[in-house]
Formats: C-alpha cells, structure tokens, sequence
C-alpha cells in the first residue's frame, strides 16, 4: 500500500464514509484437520496458560476462557496437517501435563470455537453485553475490577485480551469499564443494549481531544454533506 490505506479505514466505520461497491477478498483454504486442549482451572491461572500457549512455536489459532459453576476451562487450538497437528497436540500435553490437559476431537472443538465467535452463550440471555479489549497482561486484574466475575454470563478470547461480559448498560459500568481501558489501555464497547441505554451512553470509547479532531477531519473529507449512515458512529 502506498499513501493512505483506506480499505482499513473502511472496515470500522460502519458505512459513515463511504459506500463499498466492489469488495475484493483473500481467502484460505480450510485446515486439513483441528484439534485442541481443554485444560481445567480457575480464571486467574487460566489466563496464564493462555499466554503461555500462545508464547509456544505451535501456531496456536485459538485461546479461549470460558467460566463453569464450579471453576472454568482454558481452550487451546490448533490447526494444520494431520499428522502436525498430532506432533503440536502432543507438545501441549506434555506442556500442560502437571495440569491434566485433556485432547478434544475436531467436531468438540470447531463447536466451541464457532459458539465463541458467534456469542452463542449470551444468545439465550436478554442480557445487555460489553466487550472490553485489554492487554492479555491484564486481562485478569481487568476483569476483576469490571465485576463481571458475579455477571451472568462472561468469556474470553485472545488469550483473555477480548472479554464478553454481561452487565448492565447503566453508567456506572460504563464509568467503571472505562476507568479500566484507562488504567490499562484499550476500549469498552456496549454490543447490546436498549435503545434508551444506546441514546444515553457512548456506546464506543470516548476519543481523546486529538483523535477526535482527527475523526473530524476524515468524516468532513470523506462524508461533508453527513448523508452517510446518520447517527451511526
């Protein structure tokens, strides 16, 4: 890319600058075969397992956390040829083996990860739903300041650097969320909510003053007429 890379601009403006006429997409073929660890443990030492996967020269492709009633699971797949995906299963067994990692077959594991793209666990919860995007190095301290331990429902992805919690659109977990993206860095996004909670809150994070001025700048360049997608962003 040579000059301003505006297909990347394009793709988290949710349609505010332009109109997208002609898509033109590179795809991969399909992993021969998948397969993944489960490994039992509370949150705090399964964030940690998390980072330590994705530091192995395994390729990982997914690192995931969910919570049970009565601890919780890390997940940890990996994707390839057949027999290298036999030769990274083994190495993660032996690398988790004082912590009982547990080998989940590919239709086990392709369900699980599907469902944690798709929200599937909020799905049958009316709930409303924040995803908070801290450093993995923090994802534990992050989630135990946001609350969201006692929500109803909450998982993490990238290694704990993406959390899907459930709690309520109000201002205070808004206030509390972004004292955290504060603290640590990142943002809080509302994904669900009313349509009161979304005309009251921000649901992306606030810009500071200079990005905000930039923003400006790129929509009054790109949309001056402000026809595009109105109220949107």
């Amino acid at each position: 890319v040579t000059g301003f890379d505006l297909p990347k601009l394009m793709c988290g403006a949710f349609g505010t600058l332009g109109v997208l006429t002609e898509i033109t997409v590179r795809v991969s073929p399909l992993p021969e075969r998948v397969g993944g660890v489960k490994i039992d443990c509370p949150a705090d030492e399964g964030f940690g397992v998390l980072r330590e996967a994705a530091r192995l020269p395994l390729d990982v492709t997914g690192l995931a956390y969910f919570p049970t009633h009565d601890n919780g699971a890390a997940l940890i797949r990996v994707e390839g040829t057949p027999s290298a995906v036999e030769q990274k299963l083994a190495e993660l067994q032996k690398r988790f083996a004082h912590r009982n990692a547990k080998v989940l077959d590919e239709e086990v594991m392709q369900t699980l990860f599907r469902g944690i793209s798709a929200g599937i666990p909020f799905h049958e919860v009316g709930s409303d739903i924040w995803r908070l995007c801290v450093p993995v190095a923090d994802a534990f301290d992050a989630l135990t300041a946001s609350g969201a331990q006692s929500a109803t429902r909450w998982y993490a992805d990238w290694a704990g650097g993406v959390l899907w919690l459930s709690l309520p659109a109000n201002e205070d977990v808004a206030s509390r969320l972004r004292a955290i993206t504060t603290r640590f860095g990142g943002h809080a996004t509302l994904m669900r909510g009313s349509p009161e909670a979304r005309a009251q809150l921000s649901v992306f994070e606030l810009e500071s003053p200079a990005r905000a001025a930039i923003t400006r700048s790129v929509k009054a360049a790109f949309d001056p007429k402000r026809v595009l997608n109105p109220g949107r962003m």
